[in-house]
């Protein structure tokens, strides 16, 4: 059955809405519609590794230049 699957994606997904993206998530392989879901997740969880990466970048190069404030979204 396709329960436990979705329910320990829903999981992943959670922890990547608290900010986890050390998170793994389960289904990857899954030739059928929860592994297209499951790998949705995983493209969510590298655009906000990417994001929160790049969030620090532009933030340290603030704090030097500026000295103040890092970022203002």
């Amino acid at each position: 059955g396709i329960t436990v699957p979705i329910r320990r994606i829903e999981a992943a997904i959670l922890a990547l809405a608290d900010g986890r993206t050390d998170v793994v998530v389960p289904g990857l392989t899954r030739g059928d519609e929860v592994g297209r879901i499951a790998r949705a997740a995983d493209a969510m969880r590298t655009n906000l590794r990417r994001l929160n990466h790049e969030i620090r970048r532009v933030a340290g190069r603030t704090e030097g230049e500026e000295g103040g404030d890092a970022l203002s979204i």
